[in-house]
């Protein structure tokens, strides 16, 4: 018997796979839209996971899984050690912490528990699994040779160190067969159907009409008042699909544990879901044993992946950047979430804290769950519309939202809205654990006190993401140098967290170090046949404090409140650009609406004083399309004609995507793309898998019109109109798809009661605007193929910068007045 420990990984981008695998035998081991409305392409869920988790699955042996999934301690030297080898990487290692699994009264229990599930092997009257049958035939044997590894474990525990984890979150845990949906989905996903589950006492507890959770009703169903789901199980006689289909695991948590047996080759694994690969290793019933007890030395929450700090209802964050006071914040609402695999799965949620000196907050009850505003899940229309060259490029690059069923009963859409869980009921667990703070991560800019309170308590924007080590850093930076600029967000602090046992929330314990790297090969499982990745890709969870509080556009009140909010989300992002910050994702979940407008500090441009010395020494006359002065004192008498001042209505947030943009003229990407795919450009789309691309500034100002459009499709004005339903399903399509069904809005004829009274009065300003983009690309297109060395190709991204947003400006002011009779 040779398990086999495998950890896909997920992030927000990014989930990979590790795996130990074990083979089990008992004695071993009105408007006629079908013309304009392309049919959209499928592409099943379990196909979708693996493009992102394409290559990244990576395998270790059974001793190296169990130190894995076991309690750990941080050394007091670790940082000492890191310091002494010069290791200034950032990568955390499984050297630095002590392991219970490496204890030699570990080991002890090992041999004595192996001992144990032999005598309980044999004295089964016939063998346990069936060496034929269908995957059906294999769910009471399997779960039964689970529960007798479990009580081998148990037993073998007994007056041992074990001890600690008497009271620990799999100290109770045991198998029984499920297979059928569960209560609620994952990731905001339809209801899975996992073949076997484990959870605390689930064989004496649960029955077989019960209906079980992974993060139970509070207060509890009172039909169904059972402990949550903590291991699923699938049985299935092919790996690539088995791994594509058990990936489960939710936001915030770092691992999630799935177990899958192959029923044709009695091979068992352990694979373990995290934000970066997967593991796998042949090994017997021994090492087998050793995982599960591994399992057992946990004590608490933190040890199986999920964050202390954090649950369904509420964060305990600090106060301050020193980190020593808290506060417990509520989480009101979600206002948006990317659900994905192997992308960043940003969460950005609004809370609300009390004034300092008020009670601590009581553990709060929520009757309905929570429901994101906006959710981007990834586009089948990408997979369908590239060919498979550009299949690695698109995973890796993409914000990329996808589901994993285990096995999904009925297909979801962007319109069924669903549960995101985001770590587990607090009612179920001890009291949150204050956040523990990097203080070499802290990019700190006002405390949360600094900010006015409403109604009596304080109200901020909390965003939560993966981020590549390599990238994290430029957007605590952008956040930093842009705090308060006008159209950007009022940033308290950002800082990478950290569990109470002190162990960062990242995914470096799962994946080959640094010094592994050297023989990557000899760590990767080539489950998708799609040979070694070229690096492991290292990950960090990272909070975003802010305390401008918007709200999705697709709640706009009518369409000038919309199309204004976007001009003032717009002038934020050229306040970024002007900083030197590309942003590169530009989209519905990045640009917020304020309810009310507040005053911000005015737009400040450049002088022209400023402007005529950047472009000193270049001859003018050799492009006399580059008027750089011109375009910016165009825009500033715009912002002066429609009287902007210092009111703001529109914010853009985040930077996980940003850039310098100034650096990448001699490094444009490669074949990943930066963004929402619903809310890229089309040239952008047309490029994948063709080579390094530049991402411009016209790229993220076309994001924005997609932008508009898909808040205006999506307000609730028309949710239950059939033509309504039929442009999102376009839009939220493949290529074609969206192509055809933006080209048509903008033309759009329609009257109010085809899709309702919203969308019926934007498609003149979008048709307007458009005419100004197609204009604006090919002018752009020219300029930078005539524009030669760098210092022309930094004029011709400012420029069109500035006559980007100034043609909007001129479209907004133009259309200004109808939009405003149109209220009435």
């Amino acid at each position: 018997m040779s398990p086999q420990h495998c950890i896909p990984s997920c992030p927000a981008s990014d989930r990979q796979c590790t795996s130990q695998s074990t083979h089990l035998r008992p004695s071993s081991g009105h408007v006629n839209s079908d013309d304009f409305f392309p049919q959209d392409v499928h592409v099943p869920r379990e196909t979708l996971m693996g493009q992102e988790l394409a290559n990244h699955t990576w395998q270790f042996p059974f001793n190296t899984f169990s130190q894995m999934v076991c309690h750990i301690d941080r050394k007091p030297a670790a940082d000492i050690v890191r310091l002494r080898m010069g290791r200034d990487d950032g990568v955390d290692r499984l050297e630095y912490y002590h392991h219970d699994s490496d204890g030699d009264w570990f080991a002890s229990a090992v041999d004595a528990a192996a001992n144990n599930f032999e005598v309980k092997l044999a004295g089964e009257n016939a063998e346990l699994l069936p060496d034929t049958g269908s995957e059906s035939v294999h769910y009471t044997p399997l779960a039964l040779l689970l529960n007798h590894c479990l009580d081998a474990c148990a037993a073998a525990s007994k007056g041992t160190n074990f001890d600690l984890a008497r009271s620990g979150p799999y100290s109770k845990l045991s198998f029984v067969v499920y297979d059928k949906p569960t209560g609620d989905g994952i990731e905001a996903a339809a209801s899975l159907k996992p073949d076997l589950v484990g959870g605390e006492d689930f064989l004496a507890e649960v029955n077989s009409h019960n209906v079980l959770y992974w993060s139970p009703p509070d207060p509890p169903d009172p039909l169904n008042p059972y402990p949550p789901i903590l291991i699923p199980a699938e049985i299935k006689n092919n790996w690539p699909e088995l791994v594509r289909q058990a990936a489960t695991a939710r936001p915030l948590r770092k691992t999630a544990l799935v177990l899958g047996y192959n029923h044709v080759t009695k091979e068992f694994r352990f694979l373990l879901f995290h934000r970066g690969g997967s593991l796998r290793r042949m090994c017997p019933i021994l090492q087998m044993v050793h995982v599960f007890l591994a399992l057992l030395t946990c004590r608490n929450i933190s040890d199986t992946g999920f964050p202390d700090w954090c649950n369904d209802n509420q964060f305990k964050l600090p106060v301050d950047k020193d980190g020593t006071r808290h506060v417990i914040a509520d989480i009101d609402k979600v206002l948006h979430y990317v659900n994905c695999c192997r992308g960043r799965a940003a969460r950005v949620s609004l809370v609300t804290y009390p004034l300092s000196g008020d009670p601590p907050a009581p553990r709060r009850r929520r009757k309905e769950p929570l429901v994101p505003d906006t959710e981007v899940r990834r586009s089948d229309r990408i997979a369908a519309a590239q060919d498979s060259k550009a299949t690695v490029g698109v995973a890796a690059g993409i914000e990329q939202a996808v589901t994993f069923p285990i096995r999904s009963e009925n297909k979801t859409t962007t319109e069924q809205r669903k549960p995101v869980p985001i770590g587990i009921h607090d009612g179920e667990y001890p009291p949150l654990q204050g956040v523990t703070v990097d203080p070499a991560s802290m990019h700190y800019s006002s405390s949360l006190g600094d900010v006015a309170a409403t109604e009596g308590r304080f109200k901020a924007v909390l965003k939560t993401s993966w981020q590549q080590d390599q990238e994290m850093i430029l957007e605590q930076e952008l956040l930093t140098v842009c705090n308060g600029l006008f159209g950007t967000p009022r940033h308290h602090y950002s800082f990478r967290p950290a569990n109470a046992d002190q162990v960062p929330i990242t995914n470096h314990l799962f994946l080959p170090s640094p010094e592994q790297a050297k023989g990557l090969q000899s760590f990767h499982w080539d489950l998708m046949s799609m040979g070694t990745p070229s690096a492991p890709e290292y990950k960090s969870l990272w909070v975003h404090f802010c305390s401008l509080v918007g709200m999705s556009l697709v709640l706009s009140k009518d369409p000038l409140f919309l199309f204004e909010a976007i001009l003032h989300g717009m002038l934020g992002w050229l306040s970024m650009f002007l900083k030197g910050f590309l942003h590169r994702d530009v989209s519905i979940g990045n640009i917020l609406a304020l309810p009310d407008a507040i005053e911000m500090e005015p737009f400040d441009i450049d002088s022209s004083d400023e402007l005529s010395t950047l472009m000193h020494g270049l001859n003018m006359e050799k492009h006399p399309g580059l008027d750089l002065v011109y375009q910016a004192g165009r825009l500033e008498r715009l912002i002066g004609e429609l009287d902007i001042g210092n009111k703001c209505s529109g914010f853009i947030i985040d930077g996980d995507h940003a850039a310098r943009w100034e650096q990448s003229f001699d490094s444009p990407h490669d074949g990943t793309r930066s963004g929402t795919a619903e809310f890229m450009s089309m040239e952008l789309l047309a490029s994948i898998g063709n080579g390094p691309y530049l991402h411009s500034p016209i790229d993220d100002i076309q994001s924005f019109y997609y932008v508009a459009q898909w808040a205006a499709a999506f307000h609730k004005d028309g949710d239950n109109l059939d033509l309504v339903k039929k442009i999102r399903s376009g839009l939220s399509g493949n290529v074609e798809a969206r192509e055809a069904t933006s080209n048509h809005i903008h033309r759009l004829v329609a009257d109010a009661n085809d899709v309702g009274d919203f969308l019926v009065r934007c498609p003149p300003l979008l048709h307007a605007w458009n005419s100004r983009l197609t204009d604006l690309y090919i002018d752009f297109a020219y300029a930078r193929k005539a524009s030669g060395e760098e210092s022309w190709l930094k004029i011709v991204f400012q420029t069109f910068a500035y006559r980007g947003v100034a043609d909007f400006l001129e479209v907004f002011q133009r259309h200004k007045e109808n939009l405003a009779n149109s209220r009435n």
